[in-house]
């Protein structure tokens, strides 16, 4: 699950929640995974749905997380995000064939 926010600094970031089954707790979990950046500092037009993509794929890839793992996506429903074409989803059903996508107004409502 990932959600975009602006800080008091007006930095915008894109925070990144993990939600998995934990074995040895028998629960679902849901875990801070990453904070990032939704566009580059020298760059205001790089927040797009390929540098989000990319921040987000890389970060699995620094962990070594097989995208076969990933099953399901859940974000705001804003364009970039949820967009039928070129969007972070549209990009994930290419490299997660099946992948589950959840859209809410808010990603808050995940986690009720």
């Amino acid at each position: 699950m990932t959600d975009e926010s602006t800080d008091i600094g007006t930095i915008k970031t894109s925070c990144v929640v993990a939600r998995f089954y934990d074995e040895s707790s028998e629960i679902i979990e849901s875990v801070f995974w990453q904070l990032h950046n939704v566009y580059d500092t020298d760059n205001p037009s790089s927040a797009s749905a390929e540098h989000l993509y990319n921040g987000l794929i890389s970060t699995l890839n620094e962990y070594e997380i097989p995208l076969t793992n990933i099953i399901g996506f859940g974000s705001d429903g804003c364009n970039v995000m949820m967009g039928q074409h070129n969007s972070v989803v549209s990009r994930l059903r290419e490299s997660c064939p099946g992948i589950k996508h959840l859209q809410k107004k808010c990603v808050c409502i995940f986690f009720m």
